[in-house]
């Protein structure tokens, strides 16, 4: 549909509504908070991992939420520790992982357009399938004979796929903690990672570099403690490490992120979370501490609405109280409300998905709604509600067209609001477009809204 024929649309909706309210616009303060559930058991143990996956690449189909675990149902659904969400069911993917002890899902990716599940586990969609197995759409295959232990980490570096974890065998190949899969074979980076326990427990890209972190004092026969540098050749360290485990890496406006059990890095105070810019560690305020345990940590960080979010098992964030997730907005750390609750209230899983902060964990609730493992931050404003004064009416009608129209990218607030029908796009964003005229048309004259 051209733009000529989408402004058709819009005047004749303006002009029957307006001439129906004959209102004005204001625009309102967007505000955030925990999205309402629906009070029903959503996983009945915990959530692990998340990722967006594609199904279909380049093609119509909107991206989906895939996430992994030790569960065995999700939504009532039966789905052995891997489903999907579509933005409104959950659905498993073919017969999902199982076998071994207590099979679970750690980490998912996707990697040639197929979806990467890590974890513990012996098979597969029904397929043997030690610790790592892909889903191509329509079912379950192995990756070579797989790990001896768990994997607990994956990324893509260099058109190959990375996969790190707690085993010493990559298929038939000596690999410890870490390894590369070319498409066809398991190959070793290097000697791997030494030391008591050493496992690898987080895999990130910066500056063309794989970086591993984890538990670990040697990378390479190096010694690196708690992460390193992989230049394609060799181990290399960050600087002196950090004095505990990384189990949390990520890229945010050209800094590496690292999140933790640690409370140092190069002798400075950095208290479970710090940033790495190519020369040095820097705290992040006063990071996260903890009331409730010995032994708080970050697990998992991501980007939403401009910010960076952390989650992970603590009571505090700089001099805020914050249950277990925080945001921290360049100067300073904030709550998101007042967090997630419950006997296992740890958090190990962000994402973002329809426009919205997907965390997943053990909690069980978030603020007064029953979430168990599984919770969504957003904005309090309904779908159709630019305005955010509570209301789809008239005054929405002129910031709807401004959305519909705008060849700038939308902010949090608009992108949700504007897509009325809730679909999505194929990164797993919000779609706004002219499919969402006629239900917003419904939603302002008739009150029938999503």
């Amino acid at each position: 549909m051209n733009r000529i024929r989408i402004r058709w649309m819009i005047r004749v909706c303006i002009v029957g509504v307006v001439s129906i309210a004959g209102a004005q616009s204001v625009v309102a303060q967007c505000a955030f908070d925990w999205r309402p559930g629906d009070g029903e058991p959503t996983f009945e143990y915990t959530l692990s991992a998340m990722t967006t996956w594609d199904p279909d690449g380049p093609g119509p189909l909107p991206a989906t939420l895939v996430v992994g675990g030790a569960f065995s149902t999700a939504g009532g659904v039966p789905a052995e520790a891997i489903a999907c969400w579509d933005g409104a069911t959950w659905q498993p993917l073919g017969a999902g992982i199982n076998g071994g002890l207590n099979p679970r899902v750690y980490v998912l990716t996707v990697f040639n357009g197929d979806l990467i599940a890590g974890g513990d586990f012996t098979s597969a969609g029904g397929v043997s399938a030690n610790n790592i197995a892909r889903w191509d759409g329509m079912a379950w295959h192995p990756l070579g004979t797989g790990m001896n232990g768990r994997v607990r980490a994956l990324t893509v570096h260099n058109n190959e796929l990375i996969a790190g974890g707690q085993f010493t065998t990559a298929g038939d190949v000596a690999a410890s903690r870490i390894a590369r899969w070319d498409g066809m074979a398991w190959h070793s980076l290097g000697s791997g990672m030494g030391g008591s326990g050493a496992s690898v427990f987080a895999l990130a890209v910066y500056n063309a570099d794989l970086i591993a972190g984890g538990l670990f004092t040697t990378a390479g026969g190096v010694s690196a403690y708690y992460i390193a540098r992989w230049d394609g050749t060799a181990w290399n360290p960050l600087g002196m490490g950090t004095n505990n485990s990384v189990i949390a890496l990520a890229v945010v406006d050209d800094a590496l992120i690292a999140g933790g059990y640690f409370t140092a890095t190069c002798g400075v105070e950095a208290r479970r979370i710090a940033r790495w810019e190519g020369t040095g560690w820097q705290p992040l305020g006063m990071g996260m501490s903890s009331t409730s345990t010995q032994f708080p940590y970050v697990a998992d960080v991501t980007v939403y609405n401009g910010d960076l979010i952390a989650g992970g098992y603590f009571t505090s964030a700089g001099d805020e109280i914050a249950n277990n997730i925080a945001r921290w907005d360049g100067m300073g750390w904030h709550p998101l409300g007042t967090g997630v609750a419950g006997n296992y209230p740890w958090v190990t899983a962000l994402a973002v998905y329809g426009g919205e902060l997907i965390v997943g964990g053990a909690f069980t609730t978030a603020v007064d709604n029953v979430s168990p493992c599984w919770a969504r931050w957003g904005p309090d404003c309904a779908r159709g509600d630019l305005n955010c004064d509570q209301l789809v009416d008239s005054a929405d009608v002129p910031l709807f067209v401004d959305a519909l129209l705008s060849t700038q990218p939308l902010t949090v607030c608009e992108a949700y609001t504007a897509n009325v029908n809730g679909d999505m796009d194929c990164a797993g964003g919000p779609r706004v477009d002219a499919s969402d005229i006629q239900p917003f048309v419904d939603c302002v004259l008739g009150g029938l809204c999503p």
